[in-house]
């Protein structure tokens, strides 16, 4: 009687595909024990996919209205899992009310970013967590600013005159088509630079041609692919490899307001305040001695980044997507140069009169354009300016569900 004995590669290929399959049976298992539970209490939501979780229910070109759509069928509060990440999404005037308001402290905390934590932007206080540290550094640079001027009338001629260099910067280019974003970026900034660098730079200034590439190349990358992959797979970012290129723009950008520092320190006077920098080096040495202390120049490093962040971004991409809407709506543009609403403009410079009511809303002209800032108003609830913010973390009771700590 003959024996047949299976090949030897057949026999390795069972073996290998035997082990496979036991890895990816425990890998199910573990991911449904460890990501899959749902806590007493907490929120309803649709059922995750192994692995991926909610991420196919997001439409990436869209995202409001997907999560519109969630709404009407799980409620105001409902929870979503992208990846291995637990997420409650909060929607209506009273929930958001709540949370963000009344319960301001609880809801306070930021998730960790991964990247953001590689890099050390946890150290200031856009990306930090609630603690002390974040109160020092928010509270002092709230009250510096207001000092020189932020949210004063004193900042008013400032503004004027940025925006008076910035309507001239736009009547040079002789009705030809062009794209306003590193105008409108370089304006914006400028009176960033004014209050924390003390110096306004020319729209033609290699130095803010190279700080406002540095800003939009990390904005850009910090929204990427690659970003999202190293912030769900955080321990990809110790492994040397192509993916880290993410990082030479965030740490080229570092690097410029490093030297913006140095340069400050060496003319530092302890007499003159010059700007927001000489502020920040006068509370290091206030508190000097103190082991507790979040001022140094560590903090100094990374608030800076949050600010420009912060206040270029926001800013220009609003007004950004306010001329766009007017291009977009006729009707807009010949209400906001009407002659009873038009303040020193005259003909159809549309985009003159626009920027020039950024200088004059909220200063002694509020009564006379009290329309333009209602238009304003119109254009930011038109569409979503902004699509996305910076993650909240906490443990708070919010509407019956007591939240767990993630």
């Amino acid at each position: 009687m003959e024996h047949f004995s299976a090949p030897s590669s057949l026999i390795s290929f069972s073996s290998t595909a035997i082990l496979g399959l036991a890895l990816l049976i425990f890998a199910l298992i573990l991911d449904l024990v460890k990501y899959r539970r749902r806590e007493s209490g907490y929120p309803p939501g649709p059922s995750p996919l192994p692995f991926v979780g909610n991420v196919f229910l997001l439409d990436p070109k869209d995202i409001p209205t997907s999560l519109s759509k969630l709404r009407k069928r799980y409620g105001n509060i409902y929870s979503l899992q992208l990846f291995w990440e637990k997420a409650v999404v909060l929607n209506g005037f009273e929930t958001i009310k709540e949370a963000f308001i009344t319960k301001s402290e609880d809801t306070a905390d930021r998730c960790p970013i991964p990247i953001f934590e590689y890099l050390g932007f946890h150290k200031a206080f856009a990306f930090a967590k609630y603690g002390q540290s974040w109160k020092d550094l928010r509270r002092f640079s709230i009250s510096t600013f207001r000092d020189f001027g932020m949210g004063k009338k004193t900042i008013e001629e400032p503004v004027r005159e940025e925006a008076s260099y910035l309507c001239t910067a736009i009547q040079a280019k002789e009705g030809c088509p062009f794209d306003p974003f590193l105008l409108l970026n370089q304006a914006v900034s400028n009176l960033n630079c004014s209050i924390i660098f003390g110096e306004r730079y020319d729209y033609s200034d290699k130095a803010i041609q190279k700080l406002l590439f540095l800003l939009q190349e990390r904005f850009h990358q910090e929204t990427g692919t690659v970003s999202q992959i190293l912030n769900n797979f955080p321990r990809l970012i110790k492994i040397v490899g192509p993916h880290l290129n993410l990082f030479k723009v965030q740490n080229a950008f570092l690097d410029y307001l490093k030297a913006k520092i140095k340069e400050h320190k060496d003319t530092w006077d302890p007499t003159v305040t010059r700007d927001y920098i000489d502020a920040f080096f006068e509370e290091i040495e206030k508190t000097k001695g103190n082991p507790q202390s979040s001022f140094n120049e560590t903090a100094l490093l990374y608030t800076i980044a949050d600010l420009f962040v912060a206040g270029s971004e926001t800013t220009s991409n609003t007004l950004r997507w306010s001329i766009l809407m007017m291009l977009l709506n006729p009707q807009i543009q010949w209400y906001n140069n009407h002659p009873k609403f038009n303040i020193g403009f005259k003909g159809r410079d549309y985009l003159g009169a626009s920027l020039s009511v950024l200088s004059r809303t909220f200063f002694g002209f509020r009564r006379k354009v009290c329309e333009k800032r209602s238009i304003y108003t119109i254009l930011c609830r038109k569409t979503y300016v902004c699509r996305g913010g910076v993650s909240q973390d906490g443990a708070v009771p919010l509407l019956c569900f007591p939240f767990p700590t993630f």
